[in-house]
């Protein structure tokens, strides 16, 4: 599910855009949430080293690393005080998508 690497290789904004979109659509379909979470993820970490530099996807990777400790499941949250739930989720998102929008991207 993730974007391929080859299309992710101009890292303009419409890639952001593409990434942004994950981001909500995860927000959106509690269904298919981890799953697009995790595409997300996959995308940002496979990204060459040199489009990381850009301060939009600097600020999507700490995002992804963040997203390590969205857990759904309330039983396993209570085990491991560093994970959040839908709350977090949508706290995490938001700040990261508000930071990138101050870059006007």
């Amino acid at each position: 599910m993730s974007l391929d690497a080859e299309s992710m290789s101009d890292v303009s904004g419409p890639h952001i855009q593409a990434l942004k979109r994950l981001l909500s659509d995860a927000l959106n379909d509690s269904t298919r949430r981890v799953e697009l979470i995790r595409a997300f993820q996959d995308t940002i970490w496979t990204l060459p080293s040199t489009d990381k530099q850009d301060p939009a996807f600097e600020i999507l990777g700490d995002l992804a690393q963040d997203l390590d400790f969205y857990e759904p499941d309330p039983v396993v949250r209570r085990e491991i005080p560093q994970y959040y739930g839908e709350d977090g989720l949508k706290k995490e998102i938001a700040a990261a998508l508000a930071r990138i929008a101050q870059l006007g991207k």
